[in-house]
Order: structure tokens, then C-alpha cells, then sequence
């Protein structure tokens, strides 16, 4: 049935159904705030477990030993050795002498005119070994070019080979033939005996590198290896040799302060993430309208008023000088928040290295002896962020649940009113119709009455 808007009537029906609908809506409009509310809630929920789980991830660099232990490696000549320690290394000093460098091979062929042309090279087999493998490259009348022969010969695993253009103004071009490691092993071989067909030359090769081994010196220890990286002499040290020296070089290893200090700045910073992000979305004030997305999550709280307890905790089982955070430099402020004194620190370390250590890493579960930052690196996983039963888990996946019935109730509204819409233009158009109707019939019952009456 087509609309007829007020063309009878006068009326704005549009307008009219217009405003039922908005009245109609109301509902909708509460359930769209409230989904709102509920977004705003699993966003804020969500950033508080992002947060803690960036606090889990600084505590993973200091809550065990050889994540804790930090060294510095310092070589008295930085031109001919490049030293790096990780946590498996001693603290000392080591002369170091380098004595020689490793190599790979190279090998390049006479000199030839013609680089591109075929039938420049002899046929035959072209045997090239390199380490333990042989090559055998077949030579005919479709490749004895330089560049052919060079383009298969780098085709093979662990060889390098192109053609050399030297500008030798009669015979610039030159076959190199080059090993990709380096080392002693890693030597070639190169075999042109079975080259007897057809009418091109028999290449001649000359050696201009040769594959050596590096050798360093340790203490007076000489080690060989097939790189210029030595990872194996010293543990924990990695001695990069650059260049061969005159005389020993002295590398000193001792612990990093400064690169601890940075390590816990960053779990006090990850902390106070956590903290400031919820006191943020924590703030409700009814004057300003103002109510952020954590007010009334109960369990968000509990959370951080956990992680309170256990940074200011003292944690008596730790076998050390040192049972408190407090006590080497990790202050709590009057807001909750951590501030770290890098001086008090640094003392700590300074009069008693391994106490330092064995607060941020004790954990033993045997014995249930738990350091601070292993209590909440425990409580997180276990209680806040588990996958299965963790609070802040556990309360986003009911969050989420109750989003998507708002998101189902609201969609099912609004498919409810598009139907009473339409009801209500069916409604007024049957009206109009109606009325039409009863206004021809006025008109005609009006028409004859008058003719009726001329006629009498």
C-alpha cells in the first residue's frame, strides 16, 4: 500500500511517526549508554592487565640469576679486539693477544680476452672441491664461457665465482673463485686435468688468499678457530679479533652497575605504569561528570592493593643482607608510587653484591621462600593474568559477555523498531486512504443532494 503523507488528513505523518519512534527508542538509547559504560569498563580492565603484564616482563630481567647478573667488558685496545660478556662470565682480567686472522680462499684464473663469447674454455669436467665437497661442473659447446662458468659455479653451496675485469687493455677478464667461509677446512681444490675437448684453453689458477684459521692468545693459551669470533676460550666472554697486535691487550670484565640501575628503573617505571593508569581511570567526581572506567571494579583494586602489599613486604627468608626493597634504594612515595635512589642503590651493590642478588631472585619453591620480585612475579601469573583463572582474565571475559548481549539486545531493538515503523506508515497510510475515501462519498452525497433539490 503506497504512503500517503497527510494528503487527506493535513497531518505530518512523517513528522508524527517520526516522534513515536523517538519515544519508542528510549530503551535502545539507555542500552547504547550502558554499552558504552561496558566498552569503557573492558578497555579500562584490559590496560590495567597490559600493564601488569609489562611489569611481569621487567621483573623476567632481574628475577633470575643469569638474568640479574649484568657484566661490562672492556678491552685496553678497542682497534684490535671487540669484547662483550654475558651473565655466564667471570669477573677478571685477561691479556689477549691476536695472531692471526681468519681467511677463506681465493683462487683466480689466468687472463683471458673474451668474457662472454663460448668456446673461450676447454671442454670437459671442471672439478672444484671446496671443504669436504666436490664439484664437477660439465663443460660443452653451451657454457665454456667465462660467465657461464663463473654463473655455475656460484650456483654452488658455500662458492662465490664471477669474472674480473682488471682493464688490461688486451686481456682484462679473470675467473675468481672464492670460498664464503673462512678457516682452514674451508680450502679449494681445483681439479682441470679431465678439460681436453674441443678448442678453448685450460685455465691456470693462482691462489691469492689462502683459507687460515684465526689464532688468538689467552693468558698465554693459543686457540684456533675458523672465525675471527671466539666464544669458547673465556665463558660468558665473546672476543671478536680485529686486527693482529704487537703486544698483549687487556680485557677487564666486572659487574655493569649502571646496566642493573637501568634494569630495575624499569621495573619501578612498569610499577608506577600500573599505579598511575589506575588511579587515572579511577577517579569519580558526580560535579564534573566524571567517572572513569575502573570505579566500582572491585577486583582491578584488589589487584593493585596486592601488588602494594608485596613491594613493601619484608621478605625475612632471603638469604642475604637485604630483605626489603626499602632497603636498597626502592622507596614507596606518599601516592603508591616507587621512586628509585640510583645513589642508595649503587651503595647496596657496592657493600654487598650478592645480597642485592638474592633479594631480586630468590625463589624457592620447595621451601615456599619467595624474594619480592619472584612473590609478584607468582601472584601475577598465577592469580591476575592466568589464562584460565585469572582475576583481571576471569573479569574481561565477563565484560566481554556482557557486551555482546547488549550488542545482541540492541541490534534486536532496532530490528524491532523498523518493523513498528512500518507498522505505523501502514497504519496512517490506511488512514489517509480512508479518509479519501469518505471525502469523495461526502463529496458525491453533497453533489446529489444538490441536483436533487434544483430538480423539485
Amino acid at each position: 500500500m503506497p504512503a500517503i503523507d497527510g494528503i487527506v488528513s493535513g497531518l505530518d505523518t512523517t513528522a508524527l511517526i517520526e516522534s513515536i519512534l523517538g519515544v519508542a527508542a528510549v530503551p535502545q538509547v539507555i542500552m547504547q549508554n550502558q554499552l558504552a559504560e561496558w566498552e569503557e569498563r573492558l578497555e579500562a580492565v584490559s590496560g590495567v592487565k597490559g600493564r601488569i603484564e609489562t611489569l611481569a616482563e621487567a621483573i623476567a630481567e632481574l628475577d633470575e640469576i643469569d638474568e640479574f647478573a649484568t657484566f661490562a667488558a672492556t678491552a685496553s685496545d678497542e682497534d684490535y679486539v671487540t669484547v662483550t660478556a654475558d651473565s655466564d662470565v667471570n669477573p677478571g682480567s685477561y691479556d689477549v693477544e691476536v695472531l692471526a686472522l681468519a681467511d677463506s680462499e681465493v683462487e683466480v684464473s689466468d687472463a683471458f680476452a673474451d668474457k662472454d663469447s663460448t668456446g673461450v674454455i676447454a671442454e670437459g669436467t671442471l672439478s672444484v672441491t671446496y671443504g669436504t665437497e666436490t664439484y664437477d661442473i660439465t663443460v660443452d659447446g653451451t657454457n665454456n664461457s667465462l660467465e657461464l662458468i663463473a654463473a655455475e659455479l656460484d650456483s654452488q653451496e658455500g662458492l662465490t665465482a664471477y669474472v674480473m675485469d682488471t682493464g688490461d687493455a688486451g686481456t682484462p677478464y679473470r675467473l675468481v673463485i672464492q670460498g664464503d667461509d673462512t678457516g682452514a677446512d674451508n680450502s679449494i681444490t681445483i681439479d682441470t686435468s679431465a678439460l681436453t675437448g674441443g678448442g678453448g684453453a685450460v685455465p691456470s689458477f693462482t691462489q691469492t688468499s689462502t683459507a687460515t684459521d684465526a689464532q688468538i692468545s689467552v693468558n698465554g693459551i693459543t686457540v684456533s678457530n675458523d672465525t675471527d669470533t671466539f666464544t669458547d676460550v673465556v665463558p660468558g666472554l665473546t672476543i671478536e679479533a680485529d686486527a693482529l697486535t704487537t703486544s698483549a691487550i687487556t680485557v677487564d670484565v666486572s659487574t655493569d652497575d649502571e646496566a642493573l640501575i637501568e634494569k630495575v628503573q624499569s621495573f619501578v617505571d612498569a610499577y608506577n605504569g600500573v599505579l598511575e593508569y589506575y588511579n587515572t581511570n579511577s577517579v569519580y567526581n558526580p560535579d564534573s561528570d566524571i567517572r572513569g572506567g575502573l570505579v566500582g571494579e572491585s577486583g582491578a583494586r584488589s589487584v593493585v592493593e596486592g601488588l602494594g602489599r608485596l613491594i613493601s613486604d619484608e621478605y625475612t627468608g632471603v638469604d642475604g643482607s637485604f630483605t626489603a626493597l626499602s632497603q636498597i634504594g626502592i622507596a614507596t612515595t606518599s601516592n603508591g608510587t616507587l621512586e628509585l635512589d640510583t645513589e642508595a642503590l649503587t651503595d647496596a651493590i657496592s657493600a654487598d653484591y650478592d645480597g642485592v642478588e638474592a633479594l631480586f631472585t630468590t625463589d624457592d619453591d620447595d621451601t615456599s621462600t619467595y624474594g619480592p620480585l619472584a612473590a609478584i612475579r607468582n601472584t601475577i601469573e598465577d592469580l591476575y593474568v592466568d589464562s584460565d583463572s585469572g582475576t583481571l582474565t576471569s573479569r574481561i571475559d565477563s565484560i566481554e559477555s556482557t557486551i555482546e548481549d547488549y550488542e545482541e539486545r540492541i541490534a534486536n531493538f532496532s530490528e524491532y523498531l523498523t518493523n513498528y515503523e512500518e507498522r505505523l506508515r501502514q497504519q496512517f497510510t490506511y488512514m489517509e486512504t480512508i479518509l479519501g475515501e469518505l471525502q469523495f462519498q461526502q463529496s458525491f452525497l453533497a453533489a446529489l443532494v444538490t441536483s436533487t433539490t434544483s430538480t423539485s
